[in-house]
């Protein structure tokens, strides 16, 4: 099994378990935009930047002033939406190859 077909499987774990198990799943899909996107060469790194481009994500889909409302349904369809993303960002042909960083003592502090 290549390694693109463990993050897809892995992704729509997550997914399943985010409308079958909404505490579970959110817990699974935070923790899976930690792992599965290729940018930042340390597990913390990745947690920063997943966690900004969440809440621009946020910021942009569900303005301030605008008139989507942000209830369960549509904050599932988000996170899976970003988790989708998330994998399919190894089809660029350049990410294809991003190691996953090695787990360092420092990090298990977060």
């Amino acid at each position: 099994m290549t390694r693109l077909a463990t993050f897809a499987a892995t992704a729509l774990v997550g997914i399943a378990l985010l409308w079958a198990l909404p505490v579970v799943g959110t817990i699974a899909a935070v923790a899976l935009l930690v792992v599965l996107p290729p940018w930042g060469r340390t597990y913390a790194e990745r947690a920063v930047i997943s966690g900004i481009v969440l809440l621009g994500g946020v910021a942009v889909l569900f303005p301030r002033a605008g008139n989507m409302t942000v209830d369960s349904t549509t904050a599932r369809m988000f996170l899976a939406a970003l988790l989708i993303l998330s994998v399919a960002l190894y089809a660029i042909p350049q990410l294809r190859q991003t190691p996953l960083p090695k787990l360092r003592p420092i990090e298990l502090v977060f």
